[in-house]
């Protein structure tokens, strides 16, 4: 039967694809558009889906700390591969590579870096080889890339990679809210350099990978990542490392 699904899956996509000739309108209608597709996607199969979500303000009134939520739940979870976030006028475009494993549901959220008004896009990779794009437009006053950090230097290598954890459970959940302590720098700002978190990676008490996270230098300064697990009454370990080769752990659990 699973195979079944499959068949039919790949020829809906095909007959949905083929009948815009290869070529889907881009519904935010971006200028940039065939270049971030050429980037991410290359010459992949791809459809805009509705069941991608891209959530944030309409205005960001903070260019380097933007709210954004991803859900892509009401695809076939069993088929994703993993989601990347990008932003087609970013002079960081690439975001977050999110691959959710075991038990973690394709839902997620962080803050980033605007450097101007954009798209702001969720591409998932289903295991057909098929990428369904979602994306929503958020405005901003800009700058959020070039302008530096605000931290004082003693007190960021002191908190440098600390990590702090929140779990909320239910029933039918668990909500895992992390943030750690990182100036995030891209380099873009005069006499900087790049320096920013690289992985984060979550395990479970049995020390199985379960989610994994590509991190660039367009999340913000001291990330917050939030994180849903089908699973309740579990132990977790975080796992951060950095453009530099620092690395922290903790271990994690509901109280």
């Amino acid at each position: 039967m699973r195979v079944l699904h499959n068949v039919i899956y790949i020829l809906f996509f095909i007959f949905s694809l083929s009948s815009h000739a290869g070529q889907a309108p881009d519904p935010l209608k971006s200028k940039m558009w065939d270049y971030v597709k050429s980037k991410f996607i290359g010459d992949a199969p791809y459809v805009f889906d509705k069941k991608v979500r891209v959530k944030g303000p309409t205005f960001a009134e903070d260019s380097s700390q933007v709210p954004i939520l991803i859900d892509a739940s009401k695809l076939d979870v069993e088929l994703i591969k993993k989601i990347v976030v990008f932003v087609d006028l970013n002079p960081i475009s690439h975001i977050i590579t999110f691959t959710p494993k075991k038990n973690i549901k394709p839902i997620f959220s962080t803050k980033i870096k605007l450097q101007q008004p954009s798209p702001v896009r969720a591409a998932v990779l289903d295991s057909n080889g098929i990428w369904h794009i979602g994306g929503s437009f958020i405005r901003t006053s800009g700058g959020g890339c070039t302008t530096p950090p605000e931290r004082d230097s003693e007190k960021s290598l002191a908190s440098l990679l600390k990590i702090k954890t929140h779990i909320i459970q239910n029933d039918e959940y668990t909500r895992i809210k992390l943030k750690t302590f990182h100036p995030m720098d891209t380099g873009l700002s005069e006499g900087a350099n790049q320096f920013h978190i690289n992985n984060l990676e979550i395990f479970d008490e049995n020390k199985e990978l379960i989610a994994q996270v590509d991190v660039t230098a367009a999340v913000s300064q001291d990330p917050v990542f939030s994180f849903i697990s089908d699973e309740i009454n579990k132990k977790y370990i975080v796992k951060i490392k950095d453009s530099k080769g620092n690395e922290a752990f903790k271990n994690i659990s509901a109280k």
